[in-house]
């Protein structure tokens, strides 16, 4: 029987091709290994798609059942039973229990239908009889080749749809990565980054019992930790941190990192809003951390420790921030903040009175609670130190308890004394010189002053080189005044002082300044003071100058160096980067950029590069010889484009301007003083500045034509163009005519449709925009942004249903140009130095008589949005009006007038010192100077109302006034085109005039000052004059490009530039410093 089927099995079996399509051993084999390798290919994917690996390794084990039946004609009862357990395996997904991307979850799908057919198919093959089988061995060949042709296919399938699913989550995450980086996180602000202890257990139990019970159930949403410096504030942030921040961004680097769902819509809303990592911080609290919350799906609470939020950098910064937290907070219920901070007004105002706010106060906590977790702080490090010193019979008792009286409820004093004692040397000696500080000397001062001069004093001791404690007291004096902190290495780059002698001269006091070891360098660490007292205490004559004199440096003398040091930097490192063959590419569109500005730009580079300018001291200081100026010549002359290009890669474009203004101005005023040669530097920098007004676009995203386009159209008689034209390939000419002289435009944009008014920022970097929100304009980018929040309405309000209650901007949009139902109100807008911004609008509320106005005066925060106050409001039984809003030349007042009042307050209180009727029809003839005011025809004190002197004028003809700078001279404009310059006192006297050549009756001309510059705009022209001796000089003219007649004029606060607009919304800046234009057909007529 054996042989009969061995004959019958031999005489079916073709060795080279299977009949009737049925393939050939060797070819079926080939198949198996095909199938087998694209399954172990998909097992692979194992660690991306769940479940895959399973059901690969399923598959490789039918292969192999497979594989021996074709070698010994086995049945098909095991590949029966594995393909059943692979349709176990893919049943999750095909019944829904488990999701996946929907393209893997099709294949998978698609997959299992494939199993059921060969399931069919098997079941029929295993069906037949044992002889049957094997007399159709070649035909169950060919049906389990083509069953494992379909389970590849299938297979090929998911592995292709797994494959561009990782794709996809690769893109995903590379977006992720650069648009979390766009942000510029602070990695170092993590809770668990920082280098500090938390309470020890057993200390500080009342408050952290306070928070942990906020937390848990407290309602308030907002919980402020409030006490002195060194009370231990930020040790208790750290022992409560349970989620990181410091500012926004970073807040939200990390936040998505701690939860997906969150990091996903942090980066959808990165790709919408890609500027959000320079916008205002109300709106970076909204768009990055209130609004992904939302896409939280746990119930969790989020805390968010911000430590120290008074020591931010900046004006009103910690302000801001804390004003953009409130404005949202209330819209993230599972959102809980904690801040600590040193008792300030202005963070009690803003946090006492909210019902969902919770503070503390440490000072408040008993003295004797305080004295008790001193002293088991005290025990407990000294009882560490006696450890590792193996110290017998130590420490005394007594010596805790005069240190626990000494530190007076300061644990950073607690916290230095240890940190003191356990450095090394005589543990004991420390303590007893330490514990037996006389008491007069630890009352009648700081007592962390006392442990600052000891630990100076002994480590300076130890340095007996002269030239050692000069590179000791200039370290000391470098870290306090740095702008941002600095590594080891970069120090010593800065200073020329090598690392290891840096580590050597800062051993003996890491008690009272963190200096990290050589791995913390490399890692990034920076040397910075362990509180904020000891920077306090270094920079205080009174303080370190009297105790430890040889340590203390004059800030400015300080400034001074580290300016020179910054400059010397860059004149050694400073060089070209990007290569000519760039040229066709804007900077992010250039490969390995990164990784170019790793390599030639150093942080030290860095530092030097953004902030060489901001230590030039302010400070009156004799410096006629100092190496400074021939510093500053050499990079003048030979640095300035390689400057630019390291701003322009380092996306920091934007601070030119201020830095070569800030560098030009402060070498101007040493022309006199020194021996060198400061005019052409000067006038390098003054061109430069003019060069970068001009041509902004390429200086901020096109490095490489710094050296091309850049140089290419600079006017040829500048200095700037004959020092560096050099650089220029020889192939590159302009055909065309080229500007003598700098084109003073620096832009012309449609922006404005209605307002008097032109406001500059405070920096003079942007102009307001009022539409339905109030906005600004960067000058010199043409970006627009928001400053307050658009109000959405469902309907336009009609003119007889505005509601008086309503606060424009408040409680409903800004009236605008282009509503056919609300007269277009905003007409005057101011922006102050202290960041406020007020707004003045008018609205008509009936259009029949009885006529009647309504106008608002409201003031807003420019950095957050938020609406601060309506500081006036008033109604007019009259048709619409335009009340004067506008200020004295240094801002010290505001004042409006109206028909029917006129009001002048003080911008720093905002209190009311003046308020009075107004000289209708005379209400516009009206402006400020800090002392006096002037009102139809009458110069009045600001103290008293008292009339001080009356113009010998027709105050109906009056279109503009304006004080000069220091307020000696009020120049008035009229309607009939006569420009008038008054002394104001002892009398009022007129001393000049010039006459306009009216030919439009309807263009009236526009005063304002700045400095010692007078601007008047009149029809298409604008022109610039100082005062002389009391008279006009004239300095420049400019023009416009467009008909149409200039309106509503102002001058920048430094008088840098001057900004108006025509009829028709279109406004224009120009500089104010560039050459004079042509005068040769000028309006106007001197009259004697």
């Amino acid at each position: 029987m054996k042989k009969t089927i061995k004959s019958l099995k031999t005489k079916l079996r073709v060795p080279t091709r299977s009949v009737a399509g049925t393939p050939s051993r060797p070819v079926l084999n080939d198949l198996l290994r095909a199938a087998e390798i694209s399954i172990r290919l998909l097992r692979e994917l194992s660690d991306t798609v769940p479940f895959i690996g399973s059901a690969a390794s399923g598959t490789i084990f039918i292969i192999e059942q497979c594989k021996k039946y074709v070698r010994n004609s086995k049945d098909f009862d095991d590949l029966l039973r594995s393909l059943q357990t692979l349709e176990s395996l893919v049943s999750p997904y095909k019944d829904g229990r488990s999701t996946l991307p929907s393209k893997v979850m099709k294949s998978i799908q698609q997959f299992d239908s494939v199993i059921s057919d060969i399931q069919e198919d098997i079941k029929a093959v295993g069906l037949t009889g044992r002889v049957s089988q094997l007399v159709n061995s070649n035909e169950n060949e060919r049906k389990v080749a083509d069953a494992l042709q379909k389970v590849k296919e299938a297979t090929d399938r998911i592995m292709l749809a797994s494959l561009l699913e990782i794709s996809r989550e690769v893109k995903v995450m590379y977006t992720l990565a650069q648009s979390l980086l766009s942000l510029n996180p602070v990695h170092s602000a993590r809770y668990n980054c920082i280098d500090g202890d938390q309470c020890l257990n057993g200390t500080r139990v009342t408050v952290l019992d306070d928070i942990e019970k906020w937390f848990d159930t407290g309602e308030e949403q907002v919980y402020w930790l409030n006490g002195a410096a060194g009370m231990g504030k930020t040790t208790i942030a750290l022992s409560i941190a349970k989620n990181p921040g410091l500012i926004f961004p970073t807040l939200a680097c990390q936040l998505a990192s701690w939860n997906r769902d969150f990091q996903d819509a942090l980066v959808d809303a990165l790709g919408r809003y890609p500027y959000i990592g320079q916008a205002l911080p109300y709106e970076q609290v909204q768009r990055l951390i209130v609004e992904p919350l939302h896409y939280i799906k746990s119930s969790t609470h989020v805390a968010l420790v911000i430590d120290a939020l008074d020591e931010c950098d900046g004006e009103r910064a910690s302000e801001k921030i804390l004003l953009a937290l409130l404005q949202h907070i209330h819209s993230a219920p599972s959102l809980k903040v904690f801040v600590s901070c040193r008792p300030a007004a202005y963070v009690e105002a803003l946090l006492s009175g909210g019902e969902h706010r919770r503070m503390f106060k440490l000072h408040h906590v008993p003295a004797s609670i305080v004295d008790s977790d001193l002293q088991l702080f005290y025990r407990r490090r000294l009882e560490e130190i006696r450890t590792v010193k193996k110290l017998d019979d130590w420490p005394p008792g007594e010596m805790i308890e005069k240190l626990v009286q000494q530190a007076a409820g300061l644990f950073i004093y607690a916290a230095t004394v240890c940190k003191y004692i356990s450095s090394p040397g005589d543990a004991r000696r420390r303590l007893e010189y330490i514990a037996n500080i006389p008491k007069n000397d630890y009352n009648d001062a700081l007592s962390v002053d006392i442990l600052y001069t000891e630990v100076l004093s002994a480590a300076l001791e130890k340095i007996t080189d002269d030239h050692d404690r000069r590179d000791f007291t200039r370290l000391l004096a470098t870290v306090m005044h740095v702008q941002v902190p600095l590594t080891v290495d970069s120090l010593g780059h800065l200073l020329d002082i090598e690392p290891k002698v840096i580590y050597d001269l800062l051993r003996d006091i890491h008690p009272i300044l963190s200096v990290p070891d050589e791995s913390g360098t490399f890692a990034g660490e920076m040397v910075h003071a362990f509180h904020a007292s000891f920077p306090d205490y270094m920079t205080a004559r009174k303080r370190i100058g009297e105790k430890v004199p040889s340590l203390y440096i004059v800030p400015a003398v300080q400034h001074l160096e580290l300016a020179l040091c910054c400059l010397q930097c860059m004149n050694r490192e400073l060089k070209r980067i990007l290569p000519f063959s760039e040229r066709h590419l804007a900077n992010h569109e250039i490969l390995g950029l990164q990784l170019l500005i790793e390599t030639h730009i150093s942080s030290t580079l860095r530092y030097a590069v953004l902030y060489w300018a901001d230590l030039l001291p302010s400070e009156d200081i004799q410096i006629q010889d100092h190496p400074i100026f021939a510093e500053l010549k050499i990079f003048a002359s030979s640095k300035l484009l390689f400057w630019l290009e390291c701003l322009s890669l380092l996306d920091a474009s934007e601070s030119a301007i201020r830095v070569l203004v800030k560098g030009k101005d402060w070498l101007t005023a040493f022309i006199n003083q020194s021996s060198f040669e400061i005019q052409p530097t000067a006038e390098l920098l003054a061109d430069t500045y003019h060069a970068v007004n001009e041509f902004f676009p390429i200086v901020q995203d096109f490095g490489v034509h710094l050296y091309l386009s850049f140089l290419l159209f600079l006017p040829r008689k500048t200095s700037l163009y004959q020092r560096y034209s050099h650089h220029l390939p020889p192939s590159w000419k302009v055909t065309g005519g080229i500007h003598e002289s700098w084109n003073p435009l620096i832009c012309s944009t449609q922006i404005l449709s209605f307002s008097d008014i032109i406001a500059f920022s405070p920096d003079e970097r942007s102009i307001v925009n009022v539409g339905h929100n109030v906005g600004a304009l960067d000058i010199l980018s043409l970006g627009n942004f928001s400053i307050t929040n658009f109000i959405h309405t469902q309907e336009k309000p009609k003119w007889q249903e505005w509601d008086t209650r309503a606060i424009p901007g408040v409680d409903t949009a800004f009236p605008a140009g282009g509503d056919n139902n609300l007269h277009p109100g905003m007409n005057s807008v101011v922006w102050l130095p202290s960041g406020v911004i007020a707004t003045c609008c008018t609205i008509l509320s009936a259009i029949q008589k009885p006529y009647k106005s309504h106008c608002y005066l409201s003031l807003w925060d420019s950095e957050t949005g938020n609406h601060i106050r309506l500081l006036f409001q008033t109604s007019e039984e009259m048709n619409m009006f335009l009340p004067v809003l506008t200020t004295s030349s240094s801002f010290k007042h505001l004042g409006l007038s109206t028909p029917s009042s006129l009001s002048i307050w003080n911008t720093e209180n905002w209190d009311q010192i003046c308020t009075c009727a107004s000289s209708t029809p005379f209400y516009r003839s009206f402006t400020l100077s800090d002392d006096h005011y002037f009102i139809g025809r009458e110069v009045r004190a600001m103290s008293n109302n008292r009339t001080l002197s009356t113009l010998n004028i027709n105050p109906q003809s009056v279109s503009s006034s304006v004080f000069s700078y220091r307020g000696q001279m009020l120049v008035l404009a009229s309607t009939s085109g006569l420009i008038e310059a008054w002394t104001v006192l002892p009398e009022s006297t007129r001393v000049d005039v010039h006459q306009f050549l009216l030919q439009d009756p309807a263009a009236l001309p526009s005063v304002a000052s700045a400095h010692e510059l007078i601007a008047i705009s009149f029809d298409s022209e604008v022109y610039l004059f100082t005062l002389v001796n009391s008279c006009f000089s004239l300095k420049a003219i400019r023009r416009t490009t467009y008909d149409g007649r200039l309106r509503g004029i102002t001058l920048s606060p430094s008088g840098r530039y001057v900004a108006c607009h025509n009829d028709s919304g279109r406004t224009y800046v120009w500089s104010s410093s560039a050459d004079i234009s042509d005068s040769s057909h000028l309006n106007i007529t001197t009259l004697v």
